[in-house]
């Protein structure tokens, strides 16, 4: 794909506002393996990134998944993946739409879920994932998060379910050498109403109880709705989440987003998505990280052929800071792109 890039410290040095054409060459395969009970899959992809005015930010990112999906028994299913990346663009490995700076970053998550059913009413899931993120950029705290849960569903009717569930999960920091340790205890309860076939509504809440570094007590909920229309649907949603700073600091901070996106089919060959977001992320009760970033655009995609897919968009970040740590941040990007798959 070509990008057209105007940005704001697009740098890792913040030399200020700048414009760029950048070529990205992004090659994948994938590899599936499905046997009876058992399916394996493998994926690798590469995200070249080439700057025509400043080639020293020229990067390469890696991607690679691994997973294994079994069904033990008609009731019992597992889910194993894991997860690595290495990269510059610290948007992709941020849950909360946090900008840092241009250095490289290693991310790697492993994964176990298992889900049961005990009658067509009620069924369970449990699961352990272990993230690390470490950052080659030496002001930024290196992470990694453990956690494991279970929850239980119950369907009240065909289109009313409810969940409650809980999860320990262990947040491990270390800035130059200093470790610090945060605990965090979540009691979740959830409710999933379909309207009619093309209305859903989900909401949750979550008391959170934290030890170690800034104890004490806290909250999470969020709501999402979504409505298929007949060449169209339309997605809403709004959560409320205790989480880290994406290596900011060594703290638990807390991140409001809300999304909307609306994707509308015009044809079996063409596809158009518009989509918006607004997040603010700080640190309670210091504020060292006080940000609010918005992003927004529109994306079009043509199978021109049933080997190649061609597509265009507009896309637009920015991000404000408010406190200490962090940096303002805007990028306009204008791309278009071709897709060319040689077999599945």
């Amino acid at each position: 794909g070509i990008r057209y890039d105007s940005n704001a410290n697009i740098s890792s040095t913040n030399e200020g506002e700048k414009d760029d054409f950048i070529a990205t060459l992004s090659p994948q395969f994938e590899i599936i393996n499905d046997r009876r009970k058992m399916v394996f899959e493998f994926l690798y992809r590469a995200n070249g990134l080439y700057y025509l005015k400043d080639p020293q930010l020229n990067t390469i990112s890696h991607f690679v998944t691994a997973g294994m999906k079994a069904e033990y028994s008609p009731a019992t299913k597992f889910d194993i993946s894991d997860s690595f990346s290495y990269l510059k663009q610290s948007l992709l490995t941020s849950q909360i739409n946090i900008q840092t700076s241009r250095y490289n970053i290693m991310a790697n998550t492993v994964s176990l879920r298992m889900d049961h059913e005990f009658t067509p009413k009620t069924s369970m899931t449990a699961n352990m994932s272990d993230n690390v993120l470490k950052y080659q950029d030496p002001a930024s705290v290196d992470g990694r998060t453990d956690s494991a849960g279970a929850a239980a569903i119950y369907h009240i009717t065909p289109s009313t379910s409810t969940d409650a569930g809980y999860t320990f999960t262990n947040y491990s920091f270390d800035s130059s050498g200093v470790s610090n340790a945060i605990r965090t205890h979540t009691l979740r309860i959830g409710l999933t109403e379909q309207f009619s076939p093309s209305l859903t509504f989900n909401v949750f809440g979550s008391a959170v109880y934290k030890t170690g570094s800034g104890s004490g007590y806290d909250w999470e909920a969020g709501a999402s709705v979504a409505k298929t229309f007949m060449m169209s649907t339309l997605n809403a949603g709004y959560a409320r989440t205790v989480s880290t700073t994406s290596g900011l600091t060594d703290t638990l901070g807390i991140n409001q987003t809300y999304s909307l996106s609306y994707d509308y089919r015009a044809s079996d060959l063409s596809d158009v998505t518009l989509y918006g977001s607004y997040s603010e992320n700080h640190t309670d009760p210091a504020a060292s990280v006080d940000l609010e970033s918005y992003n927004a655009g529109i994306r079009w995609a043509y199978q021109l052929r049933a080997w190649l897919t061609i597509g265009a968009g507009y896309d637009h970040f920015e991000q404000r800071s408010r406190g200490s740590l962090g940096s303002d941040v805007r990028r306009e990007q204008v791309f278009v792109s071709a897709t060319v798959t040689p077999y599945e």
